[in-house]
Formats: structure tokens, sequence, C-alpha cells
């Protein structure tokens, strides 16, 4: 005679912790480069709940909780940037929201603001500069230097339509009041307008190497935000010639560049009339920041 088994249903795990061990499994096993804080980092988005509250605590998901990082997870797997999937990133202090349509603001660009605000403290620009920020997508840059200097007044161009709503989006969420965001290409929004600052992180990835990116760039984020053209340098000579329209005598240009390509753009510049007045490198040591001023 035999006996019945008690049947066992599986019960997926609930609370905070267990629900992380499994998020790190399966984006680990995915091949996802840091797993663990891009676990942390769905788990507070689906919860509201800090780092710090998820650890101590380890409360039990609830149902809507639980469905939200199950939908997270399964798009991150599919390689959709974590930052699209909860929506939003930090950045100097701002939170920024981003989505499809628009570039992930990056770590690197924080050192661009950072080199643009020396410059302010320096007293090379006054408070009161009149700032343009070049292809401001999310609005990232223009919104920081914005809030850090507010004084001045930047204003945002984008080619993007949908750039711009994240920028305006974005500068209400912040409370920025002295960022304007308009749409249209390089220096046509601004015809006949004059700046103390140009700043810009143009796209300056080689047509050729789009393709030969991550997943998350390449198969996501928008190509006009990426690509420079045939040497990566199609914006900087754009940017460069068409600054001398529109800076002030004593303005300043305040390029973010890739690896490899300071030499090049200095050399852009100078043939324009600029000559290099500082050059920042980044934490992985590329020449990363260029600021240029009149000859």
């Amino acid at each position: 005679m035999t006996r019945d088994l008690p049947s066992y249903k599986y019960k997926p795990p609930t609370t905070a912790l267990a629900v992380f061990r499994d998020i790190c499994q399966r984006l680990s096993s995915s091949g996802i480069e840091d797993a663990p804080a891009e676990a942390e980092l769905i788990l507070s988005f689906a919860t509201g709940l800090s780092r710090v509250a998820l650890y101590s605590d380890n409360p039990e998901l609830s149902d809507r909780a639980l469905k939200v990082v199950e939908d997270a997870v399964r798009r991150r797997l599919r390689r959709v940037p974590l930052q699209y999937v909860i929506g939003e990133v930090e950045f100097l202090s701002l939170t920024i929201k981003v989505g499809p349509g628009v570039l992930i603001p990056r770590p690197e660009t924080e050192l661009l603001v950072l080199e643009v605000l020396e410059l302010f403290r320096e007293g090379l620009l006054p408070q009161d500069a009149h700032v343009l920020d070049i292809g401001t997508g999310s609005g990232c840059i223009g919104l920081a230097i914005a809030r850090m200097v507010p004084s001045c007044h930047v204003t945002g161009v984008d080619v993007s339509a949908s750039a711009i709503d994240y920028a305006r989006k974005n500068r209400n969420l912040n409370g920025v009041k002295n960022f304007y965001p308009l749409l249209g290409s390089l220096f046509e929004p601004v015809k006949g307008r004059v700046f103390d600052l140009i700043v810009s992180n143009p796209p300056y990835i080689r047509t050729d190497e789009i393709a030969h990116l991550q997943k998350e760039v390449s198969g996501y984020e928008p190509v006009m935000a990426l690509d420079g053209g045939r040497d990566g340098l199609d914006f900087y000579r754009m940017i460069i010639s068409g600054a001398a329209g529109h800076l002030a005598r004593e303005g300043v240009i305040s390029l973010e560049a890739g690896a490899g390509q300071a030499e090049s753009i200095a050399e852009i510049a100078k043939a324009e009339g600029f000559s290099p007045f500082r050059i920042r490198k980044d934490l992985s040591s590329i020449e990363r920041v260029l600021i240029f001023r009149r000859r």
C-alpha cells in the first residue's frame, strides 16, 4: 500500500533580501555586470524604500512590488538599460528622468560640469553668464550648471523633440527656472545671440563602432546622440566653427571628448582661432574635458 505524498507548490521569495538574492542570481547568470548594485536599484524602485531600509527591515514585498520587480528583471534580461527600466538616473544630485529617445547621462559628463563650475569659481565666467548647452538631451548638463549658478542663464538646444520633452520635464521636476530648452539643430534656435560659455557633450562615437557597443547602448539609446560620423569628430567641427559667431570676446568653449580624440579636437579648434586653455583627465586617465578660449 502506498501513501500519497503531500503536494508541494513552489513559493517564490517575498522578503526583500530573498528577492534581492533571486534578482542577483538571474542577472549575473545572464552576464550582467554588477548585478548586486542593479538588484538594489530595482528593489528600491519597486518598493520606494531606501537601500538602508531594505537591508535593515527586510520587509515582505507586496504583490504589486513583486510584479514591478519581475517586469524590471525581464526587461533587463532583454538588455533594456537599467536607467530606462527605472526611468531615472542621478546626476550631480539632480534626478534626471530618461527613457527611449534620450541619451542616458554618464558619470564622465559630471566632470564636464564640475570643470565649468571651476571656471565660475575662478572668475573666468561671470555669475550672470549666458550659457549655451548644445545637444542638451535630458538637460542634465544645462540643469546642473543652472542649479549651481542660479544667476546665470542657460539655454539648452537639441534637434530631437523627444529629448527636449525630457529636458522640460527635468527642468520642472528639479525646479530649475533659469534653464530654457529649445528645439532645433546646433546654433539655429539661437540666431543672433551671444554667449559667455558654449558647452557640449556631442555625439563622438565613430559610425562604424556603434554596432559593436554594448547592446544596452547600440540597441536602445538614440543613434543620433551617439553617431559622430566617420571619424567621430563631425559635431566638434560644426560646434567649434559655429562658435565664432556666438561666443563673447572673452568667452569659453567646454567640450566632452571620447578616448583618443583630444589632440584632433585641439587641432580643429586651433584652425578656427581657439587655443586650448585647460584639459582634464577622467578617473581612467582619458583626456575627457577640453576647454578653449579665443587666441
